[in-house]
């Protein structure tokens, strides 16, 4: 079975520091308003979310991450994620003919995105209107490009999270660019959402400025 490679390169020492600037952000925000705080880097256990408060950072190998597993995060109403979208990975699973798409890929899409709702969103149904041999339908084909890919998957992750940041586009300085730097809040409180914004775009904005 074919896997995609995608490991770091120049955009690594980028991400992870404008993951460690949002951490000293939030250490300091919220020190004094709840008992823990925690830095999770693989997802584990919690049951007491009432208390507490986390960052996540997710950087999957590949297309490996399961949908139900963000499902399960943003469920919490309590993490915070930074997620590096393989957008690379998605343009090589979701090719420009629906009918090139083998199962192996449908699996992957329908992994990283949780349902195949994916298959009439980005390949919608079209028809042609002949003089001679009436309607007949097209076949079907992704009418969006990379941006509108990126567009996609912001509002899929919108679909479980409070509010989902605007991403980095990664590497900076090399393309085509292979990954999306995401902040996904899954508080639904609107003074939480308004302070992970706020330090989520200026951190982003600085990294983009790099």
């Amino acid at each position: 079975m074919p896997v995609d490679h995608e490991f770091g390169d120049q955009h690594t020492e980028l991400k992870l520091s404008i993951v460690e600037k949002y951490l000293k952000f939030f250490t300091t925000a919220l020190r004094g308003k709840f008992e823990e705080l925690w830095y999770i880097d693989a997802v584990v256990a919690a049951n007491q979310w009432r208390s507490t408060r986390a960052v996540l950072f997710l950087d999957p190998y590949g297309m490996q991450l399961e949908w139900s597993t963000l499902e399960k995060v943003a469920a919490t109403k309590a993490i915070d994620v930074w997620f590096l979208f393989s957008l690379a990975g998605l343009y090589r699973q979701a090719t420009r003919q629906l009918a090139d798409i083998d199962e192996h890929k449908r699996a992957a899409l329908t992994r990283m995105f949780g349902s195949d709702a994916w298959e009439k969103e980005l390949y919608p149904k079209t028809v042609r209107e002949d003089l001679f041999d009436g309607i007949s339908e097209e076949p079907r084909r992704r009418s969006a490009d990379v941006a509108g890919l990126e567009v996609y998957a912001k509002t899929r992750l919108e679909t479980i999270f409070a509010a989902v940041l605007k991403p980095l586009p990664l590497p900076l300085l090399k393309k085509p660019q292979r990954f999306l730097l995401f902040l996904c809040i899954s508080n639904d409180d609107p003074k939480a959402i308004g302070l992970a914004t706020k330090i989520g775009n200026h951190i982003l904005r600085a990294g983009n400025s790099s």
